[in-house]
């Protein structure tokens, strides 16, 4: 269980967290995996300080003065071949486009 020894879980509601340029607080836990916790997050990045998010083709979250809410999911990698099982599964999430299924925004390892 990834959630033990590192802090994550449900205790992880109120947090925040900083993701490259982006800071979110944690809503709450919405489900758990064999080495990954998946969170619903609220957006707490400035939006009038989100170039970076207009070039990033993320205009509209730069637009709205409505909080963003997203998916963060972490991931527990403890060796080479889940890192690049990471870094395939996001490299598929990016490709996809579908209203059934949530955007990707940003991965970071």
């Amino acid at each position: 269980m990834p959630g033990a020894e590192s802090g994550l879980g449900p205790q992880l509601a109120g947090e925040k967290i900083t993701v490259n340029s982006r800071t979110v607080s944690v809503v709450k836990q919405l489900g758990e995996g064999g080495f990954s916790f998946v969170y619903l997050v609220k957006d707490l990045s400035d939006p009038s300080a989100a170039g970076s998010a207009a070039s990033e083709g993320l205009a509209h979250l730069a637009q709205s003065h409505q909080p963003s809410f997203m998916v963060l999911k972490i991931t527990s990698i403890h060796s080479r071949q889940q890192r690049d099982v990471a870094e395939k599964e996001a490299k598929l999430l990016s490709r996809l486009s579908h209203p059934s299924i949530v955007r990707m925004i940003d991965a970071c390892y």
